[in-house]
């Protein structure tokens, strides 16, 4: 299934489907979302932001947003982590190469490691 996610966008209570760029999940409920990304060239705007926001809270519930801007005048990336918690995990920047594989890993192993870490902290409870 190919079905978008719908969120209220504003205070009018208008609905919205999205897709998110990538998705991490268990299909067919809520209880294991684990992390939505949205992946864009320039800066992500309010928007993207907004749309992560709202997959972290219900009825989605997704662990993990993450906001991925390329940006193609600059020699990095630029990746922002946030919780379901509302806050921001982690925010950095991963320094481009000729090839991208070294830039992809290093930004790659940050995101696992917080996701780990914030996993096994809800196990302990």
């Amino acid at each position: 299934r190919n079905d978008p996610k719908k969120i209220i966008i504003d205070e009018n209570k208008n609905v919205k489907a999205i897709r998110p760029d990538i998705i991490i999940h268990e299909r067919g409920n809520n209880d294991n979302n684990l992390i939505a990304f949205e992946i864009k060239k320039n800066y992500t705007d309010r928007h993207d932001l907004k749309k992560i926001k709202s997959l972290l809270r219900s009825p989605y519930n997704y662990k993990y947003g993450c906001l991925i801007s390329y940006l193609p005048t600059k020699p990095y990336i630029k990746v922002r982590l946030l919780s379901n918690q509302g806050q921001n995990v982690e925010e950095f920047k991963v320094k481009k190469m000729n090839n991208m594989v070294p830039a992809y890993n290093r930004m790659c192993q940050p995101l696992a490691k917080i996701m780990l870490r914030g996993l096994e902290h809800e196990k302990l409870r």
